[in-house]
């Protein structure tokens, strides 16, 4: 968060060397490092001389109410910064569902010259797998990928659950909804028997006493 940000607050109750005081504990600075970024005087103090005079400061009340205002709103924004929004973890979910094989690599046929038994040259054909550079990969299909490994065989590229961002989307699209049927006895409607008070205070009786 930049100085100005923290900065907006009101601070006219401060002189000009507590704000600096403040702004510097909101910097990280240690209450020693801030006493003295506000008081150049106190470079040449003993450090338990600062400390004092910093633990004084901090015990005013305008420059606590200061320091615990723009402590509050750093965090507040801290954890605006980190909230994933619903549209987020949905297209999260379609970069997934919506990803496939072709997006990161190609069938591609290639040719060589080989000579045969006659010793004339021939040209011949084979098909083989090209990896397209991730450079070249959008964010959406980079978000995809799992993993990417070297495997004896070749390179190896994961891709995230297909099926499951498929199910979870469709879930909350509403298109799967699951259906549970409750019967009776055979087959039957549940049958539903009126229980006297009496019965239901002896039923919470015997609970208690298992």
């Amino acid at each position: 968060m930049s100085q100005k940000g923290v900065s907006l607050m009101a601070k006219d109750t401060l002189t000009a060397k507590q704000e600096k005081f403040v702004q510097g504990l909101i910097e990280g600075k240690s209450q020693r490092e801030s006493y003295r970024a506000a008081y150049p005087a106190s470079v040449k103090w003993l450090d338990k001389s600062v400390d004092e005079k910093a633990s004084t400061m901090m015990k005013n009340v305008k420059v606590l109410s200061r320091y615990e205002a723009l402590h509050g709103r750093l965090i507040k924004e801290a954890e605006d910064d980190c909230i994933i929004t619903a549209k987020q973890v949905l297209q999260e979910l379609a970069n997934i569902a919506l990803a496939n094989g072709s997006d990161y690599a190609q069938v591609v046929e290639r040719e060589y010259e080989e000579e045969n038994e006659g010793g004339e040259t021939v040209k011949k054909r084979y098909k083989t797998v090209n990896l397209i550079p991730t450079e070249s990969l959008s964010d959406n299909r980079k978000s995809a990928i799992a993993g990417i490994e070297q495997t004896q065989s070749g390179i190896r590229v994961k891709q995230h659950d297909k099926v499951k961002a498929l199910e979870l989307l469709g879930k909350h699209l509403g298109m799967f909804t699951d259906k549970m049927e409750l019967t009776g006895k055979g087959g039957g409607p549940i049958q539903h028997e009126d229980v006297s008070l009496e019965e239901k205070l002896k039923f919470i009786e015997s609970l208690k006493n298992t």
